[in-house]
């Protein structure tokens, strides 16, 4: 049986139940095995930042491991990026899964060491019964088959090609100006977040528009917003910031992608080349 390296570069877990996480990897050939910080807790974080790190270059290092995946989200993977080794990460890749916290992980190990990686299940999921959508990318993003989408809304009609990159907006601006931050330049953009009021999610979006990045990118995937409601209905909705901020760019849009933290129904290799179509609302891995 194939080992997966279970690490937790961001919050500390909570309640964890490891034999249900342990029988349902088996099901796809896979036992877990745990990092040193995987079960600490340092004030918001899964322990302190040195072990952290060590546990993600032990991942990487250890030839008995197949596969990486994050415990869970919250805070605290962007502390690490500067503790990385990312010239021997680039030497030695190995299928990593993650998603919210670690979409800073992801990119930076993208941007450092072309590492593609699958932003959309973390382990702490898998004590429950997951999505048929995310379980069928997930299996086949272990396998090594390609992932499609249909049925996706367009806002834009078009067509494009491109990298996939994104994940959690929140931690993508967090990026901007660092040198973790990636090249959008003829990429498709995915994005979705969690439980930030849409006058935040403005100041988000507007802040990529001000830093250039939507005039780089070829297209636009626009997941789940969990939560993203305004406390004073005068403020509007999600749906009319979203729309402002796309419905005019000269490039494919689509929404309803089934990525995000409540509905949690696929996953997406962050890097990897894709081709999206607004017009017939698919997204196919080239």
């Amino acid at each position: 049986m194939k080992k997966i390296a279970i690490i937790s570069p961001s919050s500390p877990t909570q309640e964890l139940d490891t034999q249900k996480i342990a029988e349902a990897l088996k099901k796809y050939g896979y036992e877990p095995i745990y990092g040193q910080a995987a079960f600490d807790k340092e004030r918001f974080l899964a322990g302190i930042d040195e072990v952290r790190a060590d546990d993600i270059m032990w991942a990487f290092i250890d030839k008995s491991v197949d596969a990486i995946m994050t415990l869970r989200g919250g805070y605290g993977s962007a502390r690490l990026l500067d503790k990385i080794d990312y010239k021997f990460i680039a030497k030695h890749k190995k299928p990593l899964f993650g998603f919210s916290d670690a979409t800073a992980l992801q990119l930076a190990l993208w941007k450092k060491s072309k590492l593609v990686s699958y932003s959309g299940i973390q382990a702490s999921f898998l004590q429950d019964k997951i999505n048929i959508g995310l379980e069928k990318t997930f299996e086949s993003a272990l396998s090594g088959k390609k992932i499609s989408w249909q049925g996706l809304t367009p806002i834009k009609k078009g067509k494009a090609t491109g990298r996939l990159m994104g994940g959690t907006l929140s931690l993508i601006t967090s990026l901007i100006g660092t040198p973790y931050e990636p090249n959008f330049k003829n990429t498709i953009l995915v994005l979705e977040d969690v439980s930030e009021e849409p006058y935040r999610i403005d100041r988000m979006l507007t802040q990529m528009r001000l830093a250039g990045i939507f005039d780089k990118i070829n297209g636009v995937v626009l997941g789940d917003w969990y939560k993203c409601i305004s406390k004073d209905k005068n403020d509007g909705d999600i749906n009319a910031v979203l729309t402002e901020h796309f419905s005019h760019l000269h490039i494919p849009v689509v929404k309803g992608f089934p990525y995000g933290h409540g509905i949690k129904g696929t996953i997406f290799p962050i890097g990897a080349k894709a081709r999206l179509d607004a017009t017939k609302g698919t997204l196919d891995i080239l």
